[in-house]
């Protein structure tokens, strides 16, 4: 089946079908994105989960029947006129469906549906605050957000801090200590950095509106390791260390002991060794690639987003912001609880 038919499809239920016809613009476009469409002959059976995080089941084209509990629904086709799900899997096992002829069914997590209208819902509450609603927008769409429960960005974004800035000043200086998360809602600033192992001054890039700053030494706990400059006015959005650590750090970063990371790690996921290339060249982790923490953000597009991945660093700090950089990107990412420190398994030392 081709985009074009996919895409005409996935329109018209978003612009006829409840309660997906009630989502604004910008949250149909993520629905849209998040759809699942399975093609099925007839005679075709497919299970689909059930329980309270189950899938919503609509029938895009053609006719099948729904085998829930011993209980047979046979569900036809919307028309364009139809305003009501047709389908809401609430059985906790799994359920199955039979395509009775040629038969397109749409799937869409529940929870990101459900997480979207209530977003959607916060949003409208605002409508006549034009700049309350355009800073929802920006904390909506930083991609540190996108991943986490409804419930801790609501709260992260009633916490964050309005600060006007100036053209010149300097928001995080380079071997600070670190107190804040940072998302630019008017105006750009620069960023900074003194090089590792020499003292050249090195432009990093230029953030716009939206984008934010200040996470990777949350997560570490260790000093600023850029400084950020504004070169025009402009306001941020100011979410304090313990806030973040709170709402948005634990939510996101996944942490395991030694023994499931080695079975991951056998069962097929790549292991990453954020430390510095002197730390590495004492003692690493067999089948480990070395990408430094330092390094992460401009390589990035060296990680493959289609694997999962086990970091670890020296004692489990480093790889915790490492994991939030990767889940920022929609990277699967696992931290090693302790590090290369507490490790037990094998490793390679230098002689």
């Amino acid at each position: 089946m081709q985009g074009a038919k996919l895409q005409n499809i996935a329109n018209r239920l978003l612009d006829t079908l409840f309660p997906f016809n009630l989502l604004s613009k910008d949250r149909a476009a993520e629905v849209a994105n998040s759809m699942r469409f399975v093609e099925m002959c007839a005679g075709e059976s497919f299970h689909v989960r059930g329980g309270a995080n189950s899938d919503y089941l609509i029938v895009a084209e053609g006719e099948l029947q729904l085998i829930e509990a011993g209980r047979i629904n046979q569900l036809v086709a919307p028309k364009d006129t139809i305003k009501k799900p047709i389908m809401i899997a609430n059985n906790p096992t799994n359920a199955v469906i039979v395509a009775l002829q040629y038969t397109i069914a749409c799937f869409v997590d529940r929870e990101v549906l459900e997480s979207l209208m209530s977003w959607d819902d916060l949003i409208r509450l605002n409508e006549e605050n034009k700049e309350l609603h355009y800073r929802l927008e920006l904390v909506r769409n930083s991609l540190i957000f996108r991943r986490l429960p409804f419930e801790n960005v609501e709260t992260a974004f009633k916490r964050m801090k309005h600060l006007p800035v100036k053209a010149g000043d300097v928001i995080t200086r380079q071997g600070a200590s670190c107190d804040a998360y940072y998302i630019i809602t008017h105006g750009r600033a620069e960023v900074w950095r003194v090089g590792v192992y020499d003292d050249d001054l090195q432009k990093l890039a230029t953030l716009k509106v939206g984008d934010a700053f200040g996470e990777e030494a949350l997560i570490s706990g260790a000093f600023r390791s850029e400084t950020v400059t504004m070169i025009e006015d402009g306001a941020l959005l100011v979410l304090t260390e313990e806030d973040f650590r709170a709402l948005v750090t634990r939510p996101m970063v996944k942490s395991i002991n030694d023994k499931v990371a080695l079975s991951m790690i056998e069962s097929g996921y790549e292991l990453l060794d954020v430390r510095y290339q002197e730390e590495y060249d004492e003692i690493y982790i067999p089948g480990c690639r070395l990408l430094t923490l330092h390094d992460l953000r401009k390589k990035i597009s060296t990680v493959d987003p289609d694997k999962k991945y086990v970091v670890y660093c020296h004692a489990g700090i480093r790889s915790s912001a490492a994991v939030l950089i990767l889940s920022e990107h929609e990277i699967e990412a696992y931290s090693l609880e302790g590090g290369i420190l507490n490790w037990p398994h094998e490793v390679v030392r230098s002689d």
